[in-house]
């Protein structure tokens, strides 16, 4: 691929031009990061952001230096606790209230309604576990008996609690979590990611997500979860934010939207207290999750599966060149070709973007290159473990079902927001 250069408007240092590719000043970063995340911050992470400015190269420091591989529960995760068992404690208020009137005072047609008016606020402001979305599919070991022999291999060596479904989905990460009130272990992998990942970068992806099940992560855990999902339930049915009471130009209509925002700011705060008490065992937890990837898979791999996970964008380009072609392309094929065809030189772009990052790669993930130097700081981890590489070809055999479904499923999500 032949180079031009330009000249840097900003420096005036010189600018190798890549065609197809941004070209960016090495000297002052002009262009560095010209699509610079203009999405809109979630509530969860305007405070990480916050607090990863803070305290991110402190609590670096901190675990560098360290030899533990887990959280330990703090003064401020008990706080945390606390803080939950408070609303959980507001939600059985409300019904046992509820049933205290309808059952002492029911001669009292006011009262009686009353315990009927708390018994719908009740249902409204209940618990909230997190739910599967209906469209997923839960994958068994019956549907991919060799993706979960190799599941099953790292959960065994981890001694945690076996995982009980998959979900194949079309994004560019995976995660786990316990869905439902039987808190059932689901972990979520996304085929884009996963397709474009080494024998050992897969081995270290899934290791880190289970990893998760033995690292003391509050914020996954059942109890202090719901109540992070019952506040933000409790926020979006106060705040007014989205409905057009402002614009109306109905002063009361105004003076109930002004209300409505005075309310929703009662759980909106204690949602950002209950997240800064949680803040250092969340982040402390991904360092160990990436610690168990390492420690399972190698510390090699760990480390490139952290450098491919910044090729977001490679993924968000490679949806629309599939979508957009006038030719049927697989999306699949695409996306590993544009890496595997990816400039030197746009790669050390993406590191770069990576080590100027001061507070976070997204709500609850420390800065790649904080993870990175973690990892690089564990001289004992091994370098790269051996792995079977016929159990992967028959683990892709399964997996290549299912890409037609996500790549239509990619599709259609694309024209849902594009039409």
């Amino acid at each position: 691929m032949s180079e031009k250069w330009m000249g840097c408007p900003v420096c005036g240092s010189r600018i190798p031009v890549i065609s197809g590719y941004s070209s960016w000043c090495d000297q002052c970063h002009f262009n560095l990061n010209p699509a610079n995340d203009s999405k809109k911050t979630s509530m969860m992470g305007k405070v990480y952001e916050t607090l990863g400015r803070k305290n991110g190269e402190q609590l670096l420091y901190k675990l560098m230096k360290s030899s533990a591989q887990k959280p330990f529960l703090t003064v401020k995760g008990a706080i945390a606790y606390l803080l939950a068992a408070l609303v959980h404690g507001v939600s059985l208020s409300l019904i046992a209230a509820s049933f205290v009137l309808l059952w002492f005072r029911n001669d009292e047609i006011f009262l009686v309604f009353t315990a009927v008016l708390l018994l719908g606020i009740s249902w409204l402001v209940r618990p909230k576990v997190d739910q599967l979305d209906k469209n997923d599919s839960i994958l068994t070991r019956e549907d991919l008996p060799e993706f979960f022999r190799l599941i099953d291999s790292i959960t065994d060596e981890l001694g945690v609690r076996k995982i009980e479904g998959v979900v194949l989905d079309g994004e560019f990460n995976a995660s786990i979590g316990r869905y439902g009130w039987k808190k059932r272990v689901i972990l979520r992998v996304g085929l884009p990611l996963y397709s474009i990942l080494s024998e050992e970068e897969k081995t270290a992806l899934i290791a880190h997500e289970i990893g998760h099940l033995a690292n003391g992560d509050l914020a996954r855990g059942f109890y202090i979860g719901t109540a992070l999902n019952t506040l933000g339930v409790w926020y979006e049915l106060i705040d007014p934010d989205g409905r057009d009471e402002e614009e109306s130009g109905d002063i009361l209509k105004i003076i109930s939207s002004l209300m409505m925002k005075g309310l929703a700011f009662f759980p909106k705060t204690y949602y950002d207290l209950l997240l800064y008490f949680l803040y250092f065992n969340k982040q402390e937890a991904e360092y160990f999750a990436d610690y168990t990837g390492a420690r399972i898979a190698g510390a090699e791999p760990a480390i490139s599966l952290l450098e491919k996970i910044e090729y977001s964008r490679l993924y968000e380009y490679s949806i629309r060149k599939t979508v957009l072609s006038s030719q049927k392309m697989n999306f699949f094929e695409c996306l590993n070709e544009e890496i595997q065809h990816l400039p030197k030189r746009e790669k050390t772009r993406y590191k770069k973007i990576a080590e100027l990052e001061r507070s976070k790669v997204d709500d609850t993930h420390p800065p790649t290159h904080f993870r990175v130097n973690y990892l690089q700081s564990k001289k004992h981890l091994p370098e790269k473990a051996d792995v079977d590489v016929r159990h992967f070809e028959r683990i892709q055999l399964e997996l290549f079902c299912y890409e037609t479904t996500i790549q239509n499923a990619i599709a259609d999500e694309y024209w849902y927001y594009h039409s």
